[in-house]
């Protein structure tokens, strides 16, 4: 029921949701060691879909719909999955890097 609702949430139909938590019971019984896109934190939108960790998985950050919901293997999978039902949005990032113990403060003080 948690990744029905976590597939909903991320924009599939409820016939959908359910076939692909079905289709995820028996992946998980068998062995199966393929993903869904839906189930992974890197994934943005909720149809057209985005994946933020495209690097590392080695595909383009824009993502048609059947490869959403298609069963594959993915390298930047493990690091990223999710807690069953918990949805991921993307949040602001301050880039910090060479600026100096001075330069940090101040810009930690402006934030």
């Amino acid at each position: 029921m948690a990744r029905q609702d976590l597939f909903q949430q991320r924009g599939t139909s409820p016939q959908d949701a359910e076939r692909l938590a079905d289709k995820l019971v028996i992946r998980d019984r068998g062995g199966d060691d393929r993903r869904l896109c839906l189930e992974c934190r890197h994934l943005r939108g909720d149809g057209p879909y985005r994946c933020g960790n495209a690097r590392a998985a080695g595909l383009h950050p824009d993502l048609a719909q059947d490869m959403v919901l298609t069963l594959q293997h993915c390298q930047g999978h493990d690091a990223a999955r999710l807690p069953m039902g918990v949805i991921v949005d993307a949040a602001p990032v301050v880039y910090a890097a060479l600026e100096g113990e001075a330069g940090f403060k101040l810009r930690a003080q402006a934030w």
